[in-house]
Formats: C-alpha cells, structure tokens, sequence
C-alpha cells in the first residue's frame, strides 16, 4: 500500500478492517489516507505505532472525557489508553461524518444502557454532566444557562424516547452544545474545517448519482410490469374497444381486486377495520393469554363454558373482609379516643398509619 509523491514514496500500513471500512464508506483516496498518515506519524513521537487518546485530544485542545471514549466504545474499539492508525483514522471520520441527527443518536444510543429505547431522569442527568465534563462524585453541580435548563428539563419528563430528546435539544440547544462543538474541534484540527465540507458535499454527490441509478432501474422495472399489464388488458378486451373504451380499461385489469372497486368510503372503512385488527394482533402478540388467565376465562366467561356468578361471589368473597378490616380499624379508634391514656400516647407503624 504505497504513495508516490513528487518522486518519493510513502508507504501506509497494510489496510485492515477499519481502513477498508473507511475507504468504503467514505470514498477516501490514498492521498487522503497519506495524509491521515502523516499527522498520525507526527502525533507518534515515540515511532512506535501507537498514539496516546489524551495526545488526540490535547491537538484540539480538548479534554478527554466519557464522550470521546464512547466514540471508540460504539466502533467497538479496545484499548488501553492508546490507538494505533486504523483505529484512529476511523475514530476521527466516524464523528467527524456525523450529521447533527446522527450526534443526537449516539449519546441516546451511549446512555441508554438498558438499551430499553428510552432514558431514564439519571441516565439524563448522566448524558448531560459527561457532555459538560461535570465531575458529581466530586460535588460539581450545574451552573449558570445549564443549571436552569435542567431544572426545566427535570419538570417536563421522568423519561423519553430519542424523538423526545430530539424535541429538548430543540427548546435547550446550549445543553448538548458541547457534543457538536467536539466535532467542529476534530474537524479543524485534523485535515480542516473546509476539507471536511468539501469531502461532505462531495460523499452526498455520490450517495445522490447512487440513489438515482437505483431510482432509474425501479422505473424501468414498473414501466415494464405496467406494459405487461396493458397487453394482457387488450388481449382480454380487444384492439378496437382497448383504443376506443380506454375509461373501462380498469375493469379488465387482472391484478384488480375487489377492494378497487369499492367507493372511497368504503375504502376508508376497510382500512380502519384492517388498522383495528393488526392492533388486535399486535397487543395479543405483546400481552399472549396465559394459563391463570385462560382458567379464569374457564370460570368466570359464559362462551369459555364458564359462569358469569363466579365473578359475583370473587367480589363478595373480597368485599367482606375489607368491610370487616375497616370496622375494627374504627372500632380501636374509637378505643384509643375514649380511653385517656391511649389517647395520649402515639403509637404509629413506619409507614405513620395508626394501630
């Protein structure tokens, strides 16, 4: 894996996997790559292949923090504290390629540590104090803009999906400023701010060129069904009444169903049944009936050969002893407020109810 530059050579390490991933995703060139090499190599003042995360960071005047380790947790990186080129290079175009949205998704992705798709109050409180480089263990607090918009932030939900914290970064841009900040930092202090917009407009030049060539051959693949579909409609209704009845064209069709031709009322109806029966079958996926609950049924549901009076005597049965509990409960209140003594003294549980 060589260069050759104004008559010389550089030779680049023999491209694994984080390379190729690099090369592949983000179109760079060996000259690109030449030139990561170079800034790597003066980073690596030791010669030994390896350069220190906290050299990376202190470059752009930034401290190492559980962000920037996170970058390397998400491209499932392994370290000790240092990173050889590969891991490096896509480190630094991972985050640097990220758009706005992408940022976002990556501290949810981070703090979201039961994966569950929502963080909790702490997790928050977390996500907020790693992005300022707020030590609690410490005693550091928020201050200033960012105390009052976690004060807001606290009253508004205990917890929220990414969609929510989309809707928060809008309404408190200054809480999550320094996670966009980072990424403006590593563009300027590695290839620059221009050459990354540059690279930007020119990667989405060709995702556009890719997304209209796969656009191109979808048309070409439904205008051919649809000439397929026309000949098979002539045939059925002859060249004559085909050119001179093309408005009955449809009713030949013989991908037509009967629910073309239904009005569009009707058409709506069908719909909303069909929505309220995958929703039926979508909470009878997520809540499946269960033994206990299927004996219950048995019991207490006339069509599952059960008797409606079952559920009558379950509530009576149940019904009895509270009204029983809570006449003793008045009848020794009423013990305590005549007798003197007892009155006197508070005798209480943990919870404070009286006994």
């Amino acid at each position: 894996f060589r260069i050759i530059i104004m008559g010389g050579k550089i030779v680049l390490p023999e491209p694994d996997g984080n390379i190729q991933k690099c090369i592949k995703n983000y179109f760079l060139t060996p000259k690109e790559i030449s030139d990561f090499w170079k800034i790597f190599q003066k980073l690596d003042r030791g010669k030994t292949g390896f350069i220190s995360l906290d050299v990376v960071f202190k470059k752009i005047e930034w401290k190492r923090n559980i962000i920037t380790d996170c970058i390397l947790e998400l491209l499932d990186i392994e370290h000790d504290g240092e990173i050889n080129f590969s891991d490096f290079l896509i480190m630094i175009t991972t985050y640097c390629f990220f758009e706005p949205p992408e940022i976002l998704k990556f501290m949810f992705f981070v703090f979201d540590q039961d994966k569950a798709g929502f963080l909790e109050k702490d997790d928050l409180q977390s996500l907020i104090q790693a992005v300022h480089d707020i030590n609690a263990a410490k005693g550091e607090e928020f201050s200033g803009n960012i105390k009052l918009s976690w004060n807001k932030l606290e009253k508004e939900t205990s917890k929220m999906d990414y969609e929510e914290l989309k809707r928060l970064q809008g309404m408190f841009p200054k809480v999550f400023a320094p996670a966009f900040r980072l990424q403006q930092q590593l563009m300027r202090g590695y290839m620059g701010e221009l050459w990354w917009e540059l690279k930007k407009r020119s990667l989405q030049d060709k995702k556009d060129a890719a997304d209209a060539i796969i656009a191109a051959k979808k048309k070409k693949k439904e205008d051919k069904i649809k000439k397929k579909k026309n000949i098979k409609i002539m045939r059925n209704m002859g060249i004559v009444k085909y050119y001179c009845c093309f408005c009955y064209r449809d009713l030949y069709d013989p991908s037509r169903t009967a629910y073309d031709g239904l009005t569009e009322e009707q058409k709506a109806e069908k719909d909303r049944e069909f929505a309220l029966k995958k929703r039926q079958m979508e909470l009878k996926m997520k809540n499946p009936e269960t033994v206990p609950w299927e004996k219950y049924q048995q019991k207490a549901v006339p069509s599952k050969g059960g008797n409606i009076e079952y559920l009558d005597k379950k509530v009576e049965a149940t019904e009895r002893p509270r009204e029983e509990r809570a006449k003793s409960r008045q009848e020794k209140r009423a013990e305590r407020l005549k007798d003197p003594e007892l009155k006197l003294k508070t005798r209480t549980t943990v919870s404070g109810m009286d006994i």
